[in-house]
This record gives C-alpha cells, structure tokens and sequence, in this order.
C-alpha cells in the first residue's frame, strides 16, 4: 500500500464498538450496535457450524430480526454442487453478520465461487446488517442476474459494512454493479472495505457501490475503502458509462480517506478515479492511482462532474486521465457547476484528449463555483479551450460567478488549436481568475489567442457581466502561437456589443525574458481594444483599466507590470501552501 494523503488523522482499522450484557461470555458475544434491546439475546445468535453455501442461505433465511450469525469456518460450495447457483436472500430487519475473517468461496477454484450476490434487494427487508471481516470470492453470471449485481449485495439500506473485502470477477450486462454493494440507501456506511474483483457493467459501475439514493436525510459514507480491481464499463457510448474507482454515482454522500489505484475504464461519458457523478456530496482526502480512459466526454481523476452544492477538497490524483474521442477531461474534476468548489487538491498526472476542455485541476466550470488552492503538475493537451488549471471558466452566459484563485501551474499546456492558456484556455462573463502563477520553464503553446495566463476573454458565448483577470504572475518559458493573439497575460479579447462584456485586467506580472512566438505578439501584453467604449464603467463593452494601472514607464503597461530576471513566484506562491500531499 502506497501512503494515503495525511490531511487529516485516519481512523482507527478496528473502531470500537459497542458491547453486550449477557449470559453469553464476552467471547462469544457480536457486536450489538444494532440490537434494539439493552442485551444480546442467545437465542438470536446463531453460532453452529456453517460449511456450505446451502446453510448459510438457511441461516440468513431464518434469522429472526436483530440476529446475529457468526461464521466459525470458511464457507464453501458442497461437494455435491460444484457450481452453485446462489439465489440472494432477503434477510429480514437487523441481521448482524459476523465473518471473523472466513471466506465465502475458493479463492483456488473459480467453479465453487458464488455466482450472484451473497444478499438480495429490498430498502425495507434489507438493513442495519453489520458485517465484519468477511471476505467474499464471487463471479457473477449476467444471465441469471438481475439489475443489481455486486459481490456482497444488491441493495442495502441503513446498513453498517465493515472490514470487507471481495474477489474474483463481478460481470453484469446490465446496471448497477459493484465489487462489493451494488446500491446503498438510508444511513448506511462502508468502512475500511476493500475490493479486489475486477468489476465489469453497464451503466452504474463502482468498485465498492455502484450508486446511492438521491435522498437528503440521512446520507451514505464512504470511509478507509480502497478498489484494487478494474472497473470497466461497457455501455453504449451514445450513452453514459457513469464508472468510478470507489463509485459510480453518489447523491448527499461523503466520500473520505478512500483510494482507487488500478485503471477506470469508460465506453461512454463519465468516468472518473473516485466518483463519476457527485450531488450535493462531499470528496475528501482521496487518492486515484489509475488511469482514467474514456471514449466520450467528462472523464477525470477524481470526479467526472461535479455539482449542487458538493465539494473536493485535499486530494490527489497521480493516473493519466485521456480522453479517446470525447471533450472535458480534468485532473481532479471535469465539469464543476452549481455552489460547488475544487479546494486544496494535486494533479500529477497527464491530462489529454483529441477535442476541447481540458485542465490540470477542472476542464469547465460554470456558475457559482471556486476553484483555489490547488496544484497542477502534469502536462495537460487537447486542441482548444486548454488551460493548466482550467479548460473553460463559465462557458455560457453566467450571471453568477466562477472563481479560479491563488492556483499552482507547474506543467505545459500544449493546444493543437486556439484558446490555450497556462491558468485558463478561455473565460466569459462573471468569471474572475486571480492571484494564480505559473511557474518557470513552463510552455504554453498552440494556434490562435495564446495567453501565459488566460488564452480567451470573451468566447461566442459571453453574457453580460465583469470578468476579472487581477494579480496574476507568469514566469513561464516560452508562449507560442502559430497564428494571431500571443501574449503574456491575454492573448486575445473578444468584446460583444450586446449582450454586454466587461474585462477588468489589473496587476498582473510577466517576466520579460518569456519568448514570445505568433503574430501580433506583443511584449506589452496590449490587448486588441484598450480604449474603453464610451459610458459608464457599469454600462460598456471593452476593456476596463484602472487609472491608478496605466503607467507608460519602462516597465508598466497598461495594468501589467513586466519584468525580467526575477523570481516571481518566490514568495507568491511558493514554497507549496500544501506540505501533507506528498511531493
């Protein structure tokens, strides 16, 4: 095991729970977390021998409501049945199962493993099962399986998982499947789960839950789990794959402390290190060591998209994230909209696709959105609307404003195309991208409107609004375009008439030594309009500069201030604001 980011004490792999007052010896005695009485009930621990696959159905089948099973020894097939059909069972309310570290399977012999989940559907039949140290070797067959496919599960509500881990191969042809619960609802939580299976379906796929319930109260989460399996999915690529390392989609969730460290793979959109679609949830502390393919659109290393109100905060993604035909790939999150933020998170790995919207942290935020402390150390290339932070900030006409703040671009952004920039390859109205640096040795390259910071100001798209470019430092090595707009700061402005567009650029520093490559470069990052349209600063298209920025001296122009020789990211943005991510 690799080292997760220490942002924050994990807990403890064995948490403490609670004990039982009764005649049974401490022992003997289960957990009782669930029991509605103040002690165990003998009767309802169910401790003979289990051996086969045939009992342990019996005994899940006639547990009374708040038993408890406990296993004594691996469960295997009979020798009489060497393929066992398995039927999930639906398990009445309350239902503790205690493995004790036994396996149900042959991890040697793939004809005596479980062919379908160990337990069935069912919000209302199917809760508060506590399963401990339980370890499940399955291979489902897609033609007696039905829509919910995982190793442990299909549908769990209100339920505890703890200490599981699964392995051999989980195949469905249909949706919803998972290497360990194929669908959680109510208040449940996985913890310290672990999932070895290499996880094979439709739409909806996750190495430990392929999905949750879009219900507010209470929530699912997701604590200490780790995929070591590939998770592929084989959807139709009109469509959308929905695929992620931990999961595929999360509603009100926590995702925290977990790690995907093998590939993601997506025939159609949505694929992601971690989760593939995130609602009003919370991702934090979470690792992606895979690779991340898909062969449509919004592919990330985190999270595919990201929106209402849920955030990404301290993770890291080392996997390359590539798109085979599709556009939107990010680092961390691709699409990020509605009250949502990428805070404090680290990409490593390389960013790539054939089309357009690509960044090192997200490929396209709209909206009400932060982007800000967050690092990009990974060459990012695609063909247009390329950017080391950020492919596009608030593409369409936004009236609520996209935040890209006090980032990170260590990396080379390379565009086939036009609109490339070292912190955005293009923003439009209310968008505002400030105190951000890219760093020395640093390329930014492409065709048309090249900028060391923001490629595009402006795109078809603007609406009315002010969008901000302030404070930012580039220090790069070079920014080159084969045709026009190649500048320091901006490469290129785009006013609109109507609706209305305003930019504020002010404070911004470039280093002189930079080369400069394209036509119409300029090395007073002069901007194609610079005289304000006549009106009021509320009630124009142009450019805004503050009076207190233009400056004609040898250095300064225009709100920029250009120098050479310098350092300009010490003590702006180094050393790293983050030292726990591990370098």
């Amino acid at each position: 095991m690799f080292p997760m980011p220490p942002c924050a004490p994990m807990i403890p792999m064995n948490p403490d729970r609670k004990t039982c007052c009764s005649p049974l010896s401490p022992a003997e005695c289960p957990p009782c977390a669930f029991f509605q009485s103040t002690s165990c009930n003998p009767a309802h621990v169910h401790i003979n021998p289990i051996r086969y696959f045939e009992e342990l159905h019996e005994a899940l089948e006639n547990a009374p409501p708040y038993g408890t099973i406990i296993l004594t020894q691996d469960v295997t097939a009979s020798p009489v049945v060497p393929n066992y059909n398995w039927v999930p069972v639906a398990i009445n309310d309350g239902v503790n199962i205690i493995g004790n570290g036994h396996k149900i399977g042959s991890e040697s012999d793939p004809t005596k493993r479980l062919n379908a989940p160990l337990i069935g559907n069912g919000a209302t039949a199917i809760k508060d099962i506590f399963v401990e140290n339980l370890t499940i070797y399955a291979n489902t067959d897609p033609s007696i399986s039905p829509a919910y496919t995982a190793a442990l599960a299909q549908h769990l509500s209100n339920s505890q998982i703890v200490c599981v881990k699964t392995f051999g191969t989980v195949e469905s042809n249909q949706d919803y499947t998972a290497g360990i619960v194929a669908f959680a609802s109510g208040k449940t939580t996985f913890t310290n789960c672990e999932n070895y299976a290499n996880v094979t379906g439709m739409t909806y796929v996750g190495g430990i839950c392929a999905g949750t319930q879009n219900n507010a109260n209470p929530y699912v989460v997701f604590t200490n789990c780790v995929n070591h399996g590939t998770i592929t999915s084989n959807q139709a690529a009109a469509g959308n794959s929905f695929v992620g390392g931990i999961a595929g989609t999360v509603y009100y969730s926590k995702l925290e402390y977990c790690v995907n460290d093998t590939s993601v793979f997506g025939n159609a959109a949505h694929s992601a290190g971690i989760a593939a679609y995130a609602n009003n949830t919370a991702i934090q502390c979470c690792t992606n060591m895979g690779s991340v393919t898909g062969t449509r659109d919004e592919m990330a290393g985190i999270c595919s998209y990201l929106l209402s109100n849920s955030h990404v905060n301290n993770c890291v993604n080392h996997g390359s994230v590539r798109g085979v035909s599709g556009s939107d790939i990010g680092g961390i999150v691709s699409t990020i909209s509605a009250n949502s933020s990428i805070e404090d998170c680290v990409n490593f790995g390389n960013v790539s696709g054939p089309i357009n919207h690509a960044g090192g942290i997200a490929s396209h935020a709209d909206g009400a959105t932060i982007i800000k402390n967050n690092v990009n150390k990974g060459q990012i290339s695609c063909a247009s609307m390329v950017g080391g932070i950020i492919g596009v900030l608030n593409y369409s006409a936004n009236t609520s404003r996209g935040y890209v703040t006090d980032n990170i671009n260590e990396a080379s952004v390379t565009g086939t195309g036009a609109d490339v920039g070292g912190i955005a390859g293009a923003m439009s109205s209310n968008g505002t991208i400030e105190n951000n640096c890219v760093t020395r040795g640093v390329d930014v390259r492409g065709t048309n409107n090249i900028g060391g910071i923001v490629g595009l100001a402006g795109v078809t798209t603007s609406g009315a609004g002010l969008s901000i470019v302030r404070n930012n430092t580039f220090e790069g090595k070079s920014v080159y375009g084969s045709g026009t707009g190649v500048r320091r700061i901006i490469g290129h402005y785009v006013p609109t008439a109507t609706p209305l567009f305003t930019l504020m650029v002010e404070g911004n520093k470039a280093a002189l030594e930079t080369e400069l490559t394209g036509s119409n470069a300029s090395l007073t990052d002069s901007i194609d309009t610079v005289t304000p349209i006549p009106g009021t600063p509320e009630n124009y298209a142009g450019v805004r500069v503050r009076p207190t920025d233009i400056d004609l001296g040898l250095n300064r122009f225009q709100g920029f201030t250009l120098l050479g020789g310098e350092d300009l990211c010490k003590g702006n943005c180094s050393p790293y604001p983050y030292p726990y991510l591990n370098y």
